[in-house]
């Protein structure tokens, strides 16, 4: 059974999909016009051939559709739904699209000017930005898959069959036929010699695609298929000055999208976008064809540095010197200024912390101040004993410093480093005591208070 005879006018697919009429077929299957009976909606179904599902093709198409479905861009088709049909066969369910496609409108039109054949592009070139951005590359980049719709009286480009390519190209490789599908002429020097594929392809058959509207000439061909592939690897592009379309500039960027080596062609589709629609600005055009601003839709995003490629860490030349504790309290990556307010707590509790080693000295000092006076007291009570005598009767020498003492004497250490008071005994050994008529008791050692406080007295404190 042909796959025209595996499915009629009629036929309800996956329950809820009514086969209304046959829109296209190709290499990959066919395209219907079906209505959702569910929501009473028409949409287009893609049936797959039978062959992919039983490749690992199928899912990577039915994955990279769900992916598509959560991409809302005018420029995108929008996939309602996918999944397989009673008979297992893949399908997605995408909007249904009124207008025609790029290859039809060039094969009507022949040549398209230079200004015309950019605005025309530089919706698709947006579109592709956005799946590029979602990880989609779409491979298979030509006029047939690129969709001129009428959306409420105005022209949508709109990029389609996302992923179709990857599921041809694994599906080829399943089957014994090996006939090659589809045309190779807008395939990138990369695909051309079997090497792996990205975004960069995606601009490479988007710049062949802008130079075949403009000259209705491709950039490479050849009379067969090898002669095609060895015109992309090895041919150089023709410039477009000698089909006299567009200005030195424009032909500069098509060259550039067109390199042989990826790495010297745009680095994205933003960046190729941007150098057309700032191309566009110049001839003094404003918008595009979907009438979409070129300064709001491209020149604003280039004005706003990606914020990947923002640097972590500024140079010292770049900003004035860090404060040291700012740099010791912050984390890497995070300048001077950045971390001022964060830090402020942190001094404060520096300062506070320093304030509270300071008082703690001032402890620690009077409890050795405190404990040297013990200790010489301890000393002068063990001394031999001397003849017993009146403290009235002391000499000079027995004196270290002509220091007289009074209850009242304040104590010589700065206020910094106050000792705890002196027992009062020891305060008041220099004032006259009444002593009980015919007592014999020996002057204690704390009648001279002033030679331990001065032998200890602290420096500089």
């Amino acid at each position: 059974m042909t796959d025209s005879e595996r499915y009629r006018s009629g036929d309800r697919i996956a329950g809820k999909y009514q086969l209304v009429r046959k829109l296209d077929e190709g290499g990959m299957g066919t395209v219907w016009a079906a209505r959702n009976v569910d929501l009473d909606v028409h949409v287009a179904l893609k049936l797959l051939r039978p062959e992919l599902s039983e490749t690992h093709a199928a899912e990577r198409l039915l994955a990279e559709a769900r992916m598509l479905a959560r991409l809302q861009h005018p420029a995108v088709v929008r996939v309602h739904d996918c999944g397989r049909t009673e008979r297992g066969d893949p399908f997605v369910a995408m909007e249904l699209l009124d207008g025609e496609s790029l290859a039809d409108h060039m094969a009507r039109r022949g040549r398209v000017p230079s200004v015309e054949a950019v605005s025309l592009l530089l919706p698709v070139i947006d579109g592709v930005r956005v799946a590029h951005e979602a990880g989609i590359v779409h491979r298979d980049i030509k006029p047939e898959n690129v969709f001129l719709a009428r959306v409420g009286g105005r022209m949508q480009p709109k990029v389609l069959d996302f992923g179709i390519a990857l599921a041809e190209a694994i599906a080829v490789r399943r089957t014994t036929h090996g006939a090659i599908m589809g045309s190779p002429v807008y395939m990138s020097p990369e695909q051309a010699r079997g090497a792996e594929v990205g975004a960069s392809t995606d601009l490479w058959a988007l710049c062949v695609v802008l130079f075949e509207l403009m000259t209705a000439t491709l950039p490479f061909s050849g009379e067969n298929y090898h002669a095609v592939l060895r015109a992309i690897i090895e041919d150089e592009c023709p410039s477009l000055s000698a089909f006299g379309a567009g200005d030195d500039l424009l032909a500069s960027i098509v060259e550039r999208g067109l390199s042989k080596d990826p790495s010297r062609r745009f680095g994205s589709a933003r960046e190729l976008g941007s150098a057309l629609a700032e191309w566009l600005l110049g001839q003094g055009v404003s918008e595009d064809a979907a009438h979409v601003s070129l300064r709001a839709g491209w020149l604003a995003r280039v004005s706003e540095p990606p914020t990947s490629l923002q640097p972590m860490v500024v140079g010292p030349s770049d900003r004035p010197p860090r404060d040291p504790r700012a740099t010791l309290a912050s984390p890497l990556g995070v300048d001077a200024e950045s971390a001022k307010s964060n830090t402020s707590s942190v001094e404060g509790l520096s300062l506070t912390a320093s304030q509270a080693g300071r008082q703690r000295r001032r402890l620690w000092l009077s409890s050795a101040l405190a404990a040297a006076l013990v200790l010489g007291a301890a000393v002068i009570w063990l001394r031999p004993k001397e003849p017993p005598r009146s403290v009235s009767s002391a000499t000079p020498e027995d004196s270290v410093a002509p220091v007289s003492v009074s209850a009242s004497a304040e104590p010589t250490v700065s206020a910094r480093s106050d000792p705890p008071p002196i027992p009062s005994e020891a305060a008041d050994a220099g004032a006259p005591r009444a002593e009980p008529q015919g007592s014999k008791r020996e002057p204690r050692p704390q009648s001279r208070p002033a030679k331990p406080r001065e032998s200890f007295r602290p420096r500089g404190i």
